[in-house]
């Protein structure tokens, strides 16, 4: 019974010491530091190692303080020597894990754009320069016409419409002052009958015929001194009445059967152009009848537009003097700029619906890139021009809701640099701070840089967080 009580004795005294082994297990891993959060420990057995050391009495202190070895002790197959167990495997000095070895990689705004990259896009650097810029007012506009650039040609006679030459003018044909847009062919009396018509010519062809037999009477009479030459006079004068009143009555006939005929050419009125422009309209079809006074075409000249602008009328009194003015449309980068000498009129009243007052100026549009009717978005230049540091409007990028440039420092090498902006005039926009004369910021392939920039980060860090 003793002998049962003994061994029991020692079963409690070999839990005693697994215990106490597990309790060690903590003190092991704070020893190896950063061993345990990267899971490299996975390899090791550190309950084998605490078990082996907790039977010899050790106490572990730090790796690079205590080495088993100098106790004489034969770990056997477990001997990993800590010194090399958390150096030679893990290496965690030399990884810089503790700040992520962002102060191996240098300035986090610095970028990197390599010459390949630059060659394979669009790609251009500004110097920022102090220049002149004109503070302005924002409105609304809309391109028009002027009044006297564009015409309705009508027709100038009753008749049916016929082409003037090869085929009939179309939409988008353009045409030069007094050329020949149609014809006209023209009936003398709409209500005319072809019977009545081939009546009267046959009774003016009879007038002719008798006048005629009285010249060829009269005229020998008159030879002899039997009558007197006024007989012969009146007579011919007769003659020439009853042949004008013939003709007459022949054109009115083939004017009529004409009149019928889509192709016919007799008595044909052609119908100019009154200016020069584009056939933007045709309202009148070939063989189509129309009245004096139908509108048959509509042209447009538009080398020169109105621009409208809407000054709102909270900004008027800043509108003292006007300088000119800008203008630009969604999704176009182009900048149109207008000069002081094409102002037009200012209005005189605002609008009581818009509360807006008008303000006109004449645009050249001779390269034909603007069209009738579209809406813009309008700088009023009204204030006095002001001495800034500028750069290209395309070298600023939205980068999350702040602006910045990129600044080249080197060949390859550039900068994010966070800048305040001020006043916009046409292409250049003012750096109100950020920038100094001098510095060269990329303009064309700054969204590049910018990419690259958001890429460089991850790929030259090496590990994921």
């Amino acid at each position: 019974m003793n002998s049962i009580w003994i061994r029991w004795g020692r079963l409690g005294l070999a839990f005693a010491l697994l215990c106490a082994l597990a309790a060690c297990a903590p003190h092991d891993h704070d020893d190896h530091g950063a061993d345990d959060d990267h899971g490299a420990d996975d390899d090791h057995d550190h309950d084998d190692h605490g078990a082996d050391d907790d039977d010899h009495g050790h106490d572990h202190g730090t790796d690079d303080d205590h080495d088993h070895d100098d106790h004489g002790h034969d770990h056997g197959a477990d001997d990993h020597g800590h010194d090399d167990h958390a150096h030679d495997d893990h290496a965690h000095d030399d990884h810089g894990h503790d700040d992520h070895g962002h102060d191996d990689h240098g300035d986090p705004d610095e970028v990197t754009f390599s010459r390949t990259q630059q060659d394979h896009t669009a790609f251009s650097t500004m110097a920022a320069e102090v220049r002149a810029m004109r503070p302005s007012i924002l409105s609304f506009a809309r391109l028009v016409l002027p009044d006297d650039a564009s015409a309705i040609v009508t027709a100038p006679t009753a008749g049916r419409v016929q082409a003037a030459g090869d085929g009939f003018v179309v939409v988008g044909e353009r045409v030069s002052s007094g050329d020949a847009l149609a014809a006209i062919v023209a009936v003398a009396d709409a209500t005319a009958d072809p019977a009545a018509l081939d009546l009267d010519v046959q009774r003016a062809s009879i007038a002719v015929d008798a006048a005629r037999r009285e010249v060829d009477r009269v005229a020998p009479l008159v030879a002899q001194g039997i009558v007197a030459q006024r007989r012969l006079d009146e007579a011919e004068r007769a003659l020439a009445d009853a042949q004008a009143a013939l003709s007459a009555a022949q054109r009115r006939r083939r004017t009529f059967g004409q009149s019928q005929r889509v192709d016919g050419d007799a008595d044909r009125i052609d119908v100019p152009a009154p200016i020069d422009g584009l056939v933007v309209e045709r309202i009148a079809t070939p063989g189509s009848w129309v009245e004096a006074g139908d509108p048959i075409l509509r042209i447009v000249n538009r080398e020169s537009l109105w621009l409208d602008v809407a000054v709102p009328e909270a900004l008027l009194p800043r509108m003292r003097r006007v300088h000119g003015a800008w203008f630009e449309f969604d999704g176009d980068d182009t900048v149109y700029t207008v000069p002081p000498s094409a102002l037009v009129s200012i209005g005189a009243e605002v609008d009581p619906h818009t509360r807006t007052l008008p303000v006109r100026f004449v645009v050249d549009n001779r390269d034909r890139s603007l069209f009738v009717g579209q809406s813009a978005r309008a700088h009023l230049v009204a204030d006095t021009p002001r001495e800034v540091v500028t750069v290209h409007r395309g070298a600023v990028v939205d980068d999350d809701g702040d602006s910045v440039v990129f600044v080249q420092i080197g060949a390859e090498t550039f900068r994010r640099q966070l800048v305040r902006t001020g006043v916009r005039d046409g292409d250049f926009v003012e750096i109100v701070d950020g920038v100094e004369p001098g510095d060269r910021v990329v303009v064309d392939g700054a969204w590049s840089v910018r990419l690259a920039s958001l890429g460089g980060g991850a790929i030259g860090h090496g590990h994921s967080h």
